[in-house]
């Protein structure tokens, strides 16, 4: 990544203190979605705003946080994007007005018929959402489909971590061979990928 890059990312590794050191050490700009870690990160306090604000009617509506650490600028986000599910964010960068093409949200209506609806969102945040389907693939495929964690279960943190990081590469190699050549491996699945990359070994 260069200076001056942008990367967005699921909550595995991110917090506010990643994106500060990233920013501060290596001059790329940072939006991550805010889960687990929680530190330095106003997630209670920008969620009773958001509900102080909007009541009930949460739906497409965000809050804004903004701040320094460390001479780095940083924006917490709140983000209603359903009735049910706020998603929270770090970034270095990026505008939080509203963006010119709305997020897009698939859900069943009483007839069980898959329905399509358009929510506004931040600027920022429909970059975002651009790339998060890939990386929830990802996951899905690791995760799921190959399923390291469930197979080789462990209470050692750093063993779970070298798991999780065997697995992500096995995904990315599946991914650049499909990218390389579609025909040939787009009937196998990462399952048979893996066999196969583990026989050759």
């Amino acid at each position: 990544m260069q200076p001056g890059g942008w990367v967005s990312g699921d909550s595995w590794f991110s917090s506010v203190l990643s994106a500060v050191e990233m920013k501060r050490c290596f001059n790329v700009h940072l939006t991550w979605v805010i889960k687990q870690n929680t530190d330095l990160f106003p997630m209670m306090a920008i969620h009773s705003i958001l509900k102080a604000r909007y009541g009930e009617r949460l739906v497409g509506h965000w809050v804004v946080f903004q701040g320094k650490i460390s001479e780095e600028q940083l924006w917490a986000i709140s983000y209603a994007w359903s009735h049910s599910t706020t998603s929270y964010f770090v970034s270095t960068c990026g505008s939080m007005h509203p963006a010119d093409v709305c997020y897009e949200t698939h859900y069943k209506n009483e007839f069980g018929t898959i329905c399509m609806r358009s929510i506004a969102c931040p600027q920022l945040l429909s970059w975002v959402y651009v790339y998060l389907p890939l990386i929830d693939e990802h996951n899905k495929q690791h995760q799921n489909l190959l399923a390291l964690k469930r197979k080789w279960p462990t209470k050692n943190c750093w063993f779970r971590l070298l798991v999780t990081l065997v697995g992500m590469s096995v995904v990315d190699l599946y991914w650049i061979y499909l990218n390389h050549d579609k025909q040939k491996y787009d009937h196998m699945t990462i399952q048979e990928f893996s066999k196969k990359l583990c026989l050759e070994l």
